[in-house]
This record gives C-alpha cells, structure tokens and sequence, in this order.
C-alpha cells in the first residue's frame, strides 16, 4: 500500500522579449510578460503507523451506571493496549456520547440511557494493528470504526513533492519561452492548491 502526496504548483514566471524597435516602454523599460504554468509532483511513500478506532456503548437505567460501566471498560481496553507497548501519547478518546433511550407507546418515557466512547489507537509496528483489535474486542470494545494506513509525519515528503512540481514547471515555462523566442526572468508567482 502506497501513499501519494499530490502538489499543484502554479507558476507565472516573467519572460523578457527582446525590444521591438519604437516600442513602447514604461520607464525606459520594456513591458514585462508572464508565462503561466500549472505542474503537479509527487512522492509515493509507504505507510509507516495504523490508525485504530474501537468504542465501546453501554445502555443503563441511570446516567451514573451507564458513564461507571462504560469508563470501566473503556479502561481496560486502554490498559490492555498499553500493555500491547502502544504508548499513552498514541492512545486519544475522540468521542463520547451520552443519549437517553425511550420507551415506545404514546407517551414516550426516559428508560434509560447510553454511552458511547470511542478511542483511536495509533500503532506504530504494523504487525500488531490486528492484535491491538483482537484485544480491544476481548478487554469490552464492542465497536470497531476504522483501521487505515498512513504517513505519521508526511511533511518532508509534501516538501519534495512541492519541488518536483515547481521543477516541473519551470522546464514547461522554458520550453514556451523557447518557442516563443523570449528568455524566462524571475518568478513572479506561486501558488498551491
């Protein structure tokens, strides 16, 4: 599985033509011209941490019960993780959910109500993602909500991706300013998307 970081840079880049003879000039100067390139670049990167989501929900009668059982087996699927060697700072609640449950029949009435926690665990040995939720659904995490690969920190890839594209550009810019029979000057602008 391989992860692409996608840049589009888009390049304008001033051209200088030669002066025309009598034409006309601003400042002694003559007018200055872009060319305007869009060039996109990428790095292909193989994932390095899973990302877990599993959850556990709990229906009681009282809202005390509802948040003592499910904090109760939440923190053991938290301890049973750690113990795994998944560290605390790869260990976040994201939600938690409390909803009162009604009886059916004409008059609704509160009869209870649930809790819905839910935990991602980052997993940085890709070999134990599986485990980390065959052991999440043993300690009473009864939801599993999402597992996906990726880069924890893709910010050096993003930078060579952004490289490549602006190399890329500026190569197409110099092939028109070729035909066109113009030198390229600076650049004047760039722009990601």
């Amino acid at each position: 599985l391989a992860i692409g970081a996608l840049v589009v840079a888009v390049v304008a880049l001033a051209v200088r033509p030669a002066p025309a003879v009598g034409a006309p000039t601003t400042d002694g100067e003559p007018a200055v011209h872009t060319i305007t390139v869009t060039a996109s670049g990428s790095v292909t990167l193989v994932p390095d941490v899973a990302r877990i989501t599993v959850g556990v929900t709990v229906t009681k009668s009282t809202v005390k019960a509802v948040r003592a059982a499910a904090s109760a087996s939440m923190s053991e699927v938290i301890a049973a993780v750690t113990a795994m060697g998944i560290a605390e700072r790869d260990i976040r609640t994201t939600s938690i959910d409390l909803s009162p449950q009604y009886s059916t029949g004409s008059t609704p009435k509160i009869t209870g109500y649930r809790m819905s926690q839910q935990l991602q665990v980052t997993v940085r040995d890709l070999d134990k993602a599986g485990d980390v939720i065959d052991t999440a659904a043993a300690k009473g995490a009864n939801e599993v909500n999402g597992l996906w690969f990726e880069v924890d920190d893709p910010s050096t890839a993003m930078d060579e991706a952004r490289a490549a594209a602006i190399a890329r550009a500026r190569t197409s810019a110099g092939a028109m300013a070729a035909a066109a029979g113009v030198q390229l000057g600076e650049v004047v602008s760039i722009s990601e998307s």
